[in-house]
């Protein structure tokens, strides 16, 4: 049991890295074959209104700002 467990927990450890990374690139994308992918997107309200989350069809490879930083639309 113990030589197994720090074998499983490296496993363990690089899957968990594995699905974080995965979630990095693609939280909400839809990938179609006609070369646009659709991609959330934050309108940030100015002046007291309120932000608005919205999903957006962007070119593949494209660049895009998603209300916080600039994202590279990945397909």
């Amino acid at each position: 049991m113990s030589r197994l467990f720090p074998k499983l927990m490296l496993v363990v450890g690089i899957g968990m890295i594995g699905l974080a990374c995965l979630g990095d690139y693609s939280p909400a994308d839809a990938r179609s074959r006609d070369g646009y992918t659709t991609v959330t997107v934050t309108n940030r309200g100015q002046n007291g209104y309120p932000d608005h989350v919205v999903r957006q069809r962007v070119r593949c490879w494209s660049q895009y700002y998603d209300g916080y930083r600039q994202r590279t639309a990945r397909c």
